[in-house]
């Protein structure tokens, strides 16, 4: 909140500054999650279905940056109602 609202930030560039926490959170749950993948062969899937799961991504970026874009309309204490 305190990047959209006092540091003038567009929704895309508050993505930007958010994103490399976010790859480490990733980062770190590939490393707890990639064993039970490779052991049970669900990579399997994304192969079978990559449109699916490129719309899937798609659809993560967007909600990401409606969640940004409200919260710099509104307040933080919007989206903690609307959740």
């Amino acid at each position: 909140q305190k990047l959209l609202k006092n540091l003038k930030l567009a929704p895309m560039e508050a993505l930007y500054y958010t994103s490399p926490i976010t790859l480490g959170w990733m980062g770190l749950a590939v490393f707890t999650e990639l064993p039970d993948v490779w052991r049970t062969s669900a990579h399997a899937i994304v192969g079978s279905h990559p449109v699916l799961f490129c719309v899937a991504g798609l659809s993560g970026f967007v909600i990401n940056l409606s969640g940004f874009l409200l919260v710099k309309r509104t307040s933080g204490m919007t989206l903690k109602i609307l959740t």
